[in-house]
């Protein structure tokens, strides 16, 4: 788990890379919540990342090596995850959003399925759509993409 306190960087590294190739084989339906539910044991830290400049964002070996984990860096880290797959690789968008309270990024896929708002959850934008205001959409062209 990428939690583990002796978890080793190029642990962290293999465990990402294996949890890639178990998503291969899992249908469409039980991939996002597969992701979402990973992704929700990573501790989540001081802010690592600005959110306004995606050219100096960290790289997803970067996050992993370092425990770079924020709650943006964590939601980076789904979008690098979805954009690996086929099905999702073109539907995945990072959305800054503002929640009344912090702006932080979220994934969002298909404009509908919104990742890390909720720890281990898969929201809907009907779901949260009163709660939030959406900042600034970033498409794959303004995230650095990483084969």
């Amino acid at each position: 788990m990428l939690t583990d306190q002796i978890c080793t960087p190029q642990r962290r590294l293999s465990l990402w890379k294996e949890f890639k190739e178990e998503l291969v084989h899992t249908n469409h339906n039980e991939q996002l919540k597969k992701v979402a539910t990973f992704f929700s044991r990573t501790p989540i830290g001081s802010r690592s990342l600005d959110y306004y400049t995606p050219d100096d964002w960290s790289t997803p070996w970067e996050i992993l090596y370092n425990s770079l984990y924020c709650r943006n860096s964590i939601s980076l880290l789904i979008y690098y995850t979805l954009v690996t797959m086929p099905y999702y690789k073109d539907a995945t968008q990072l959305w800054l959003i503002d929640d009344g309270e912090d702006r932080y990024l979220l994934p969002v896929v298909n404009d509908r399925y919104i990742l890390n708002y909720e720890l281990g959850s898969v929201s809907t934008l009907e779901d949260i759509t009163d709660l939030i205001t959406v900042v600034t959409k970033f498409n794959n062209n303004e995230v650095k993409q990483y084969t």
